[in-house]
């Protein structure tokens, strides 16, 4: 039986869905679990969202002590002149996160509205949908067992008629 070789992903997004200064993600794929990550500034972790623009090459190491290295360029501006100070804030939560499997998501409407709410993994697919309903003004508590999905980086989305809000999510298996 042949094993999948050790293969990383870099990847950069300039606030495609909620993050104002943009965020960068790597991915590793194949190899043997667990993945040790080392970007080219020293950080250790296979997500950032306060990188400043430049480019940036990530270096994965898997338990065996494989390697697989990948580069990326971050080249993010500065948004100015959108105010938001008008939309009641959702309170949108997820806890725990990191998370294995199940996730509680808190989030407050301040009055009836369409609610649709997704998950979307970081090249902005859309993986789950978790609810899609007409909800009354108040706060709401759910629990959402995201245990199909693959260890990673994920964004959640909550949009109404008038509002949108993101927060990220971290999986870990």
């Amino acid at each position: 039986c042949s094993s999948v070789p050790l293969n990383v992903r870099a990847y950069s997004s300039c606030d495609s869905i909620g993050f104002q200064n943009g965020y960068m993600y790597a991915q590793a794929y194949g190899g043997t679990y667990p993945y040790s990550y080392k970007w080219s500034d020293g950080d250790s972790s296979s997500y950032d969202q306060n990188k400043t623009n430049g480019i940036y090459t990530v270096t994965v190491t898997d338990s065996k002590g494989a390697t697989a290295t990948s580069s990326v360029t971050k080249n993010c501006g500065i948004t100015t002149g959108i105010s938001e100070t008008t939309l009641q804030d959702m309170g949108l939560k997820v806890y725990p996160n990191p998370a294995r499997a199940m996730v509680n998501i808190t989030y407050t409407l301040g009055t009836t509205a369409p609610v649709n709410m997704e998950v979307y993994d970081v090249l902005g697919n859309k993986v789950m949908n978790i609810e899609n309903q007409n909800k009354s003004a108040g706060t709401y508590q759910i629990q959402v067992n995201l245990e199909q999905l693959n260890a990673g980086m994920y964004l959640l989305k909550l949009n109404t008629d008038q509002q949108e809000s993101t927060t990220r999510i971290m999986l870990t298996k």
